[in-house]
């Protein structure tokens, strides 16, 4: 996965010469050429839907779950399972493992988990929330409910 554009400065133009010359003329338009050949790459690059329109059309995904999954443990991690996809263009549920969502296009990542909570007796109650990347919980990203 990549998302690097190729990155290039205009071309340093053949200053003219006092007479028309057609070896100067057709050296003037193979590097005009070649310039607007790497421009139209980098502008397909941009608009290509095959890749999710990575760098205009953002990859996005929607997921949701109306399964009750219990935590039986207290100070026990437990993994949000997602059952349904509602939008899935480029961010998707990995597989059989519904615990997982897979992005195909580096970059930066907005998730957002909203959690309804069934708390059966009057006792006080924690709930921690974070993201775990690759296997590893990441740092500083734990919400406190």
């Amino acid at each position: 996965m990549s998302n690097i554009l190729e990155r290039f400065v205009p071309p340093a133009l053949p200053q003219a010469e006092l007479q028309y010359s057609q070896l100067h003329q057709n050296t003037l338009l193979s590097v005009l050429r070649l310039f607007f050949t790497r421009i139209s790459s980098v502008v397909q690059n941009i608009t290509d839907t095959n890749d999710g329109g990575k760098y205009l059309y953002m990859p996005r995904g929607l997921f949701n779950s109306t399964t009750d999954q219990t935590a039986t443990v207290a100070d026990t991690g437990y993994p949000v399972e997602f059952e349904n996809t509602y939008i899935g263009n480029g961010v998707s549920i990995e597989g059989t493992d519904n615990t997982k969502i897979t992005v195909s296009a580096d970059g930066v990542y907005n998730f957002q988990v909203t959690l309804q909570l069934e708390h059966n007796n009057s006792s006080s109650c924690s709930l921690f929330v974070w993201i775990n990347k690759n296997g590893t919980d990441q740092p500083y990203g734990a919400q406190h409910q």
